[in-house]
């Protein structure tokens, strides 16, 4: 069997959804390369109608097609990702790893009463 003549390539990139609240149109994607900006500008009040959702996207693509396949995960009520992109594919453990870091590094410090 020949090797395919170009390799698929996988990336995976933060996004911020700017989602219209009546229509529930997406009016901006904002691009993050880490978890740690997403959740930071996340936490900013959106735009006066909108709603912010967070999103890990996963590009596959290669040098003849260019993008072949684009998967989201959005992260749910509970701060976490899903286990799987909407079309199937598994989330790596290592954007787990980021999203909870970036979130427990924005937490509000304990605070401990005497």
């Amino acid at each position: 069997m020949n090797a395919p003549l170009f390799r698929s390539r996988v990336t995976y990139e933060w996004f911020i959804e700017e989602v219209d609240i009546g229509s529930e149109d997406v009016n901006d994607f904002i691009h993050f390369s880490t978890a740690a900006d997403a959740v930071a500008h996340f936490r900013q009040q959106p735009p006066e109608g909108c709603r912010f959702e967070l999103v890990l996207a996963r590009d596959r693509g290669n040098e003849a097609d260019s993008l072949i396949d684009r998967q989201w995960a959005y992260v749910g009520d509970d701060g976490q990702l899903p286990k799987e992109f909407g079309g199937g594919a598994k989330v790596p453990a290592a954007y787990h790893r980021a999203l909870a870091k970036a979130v427990a590094a924005l937490a509000p410090p304990p605070h401990f009463f005497y």
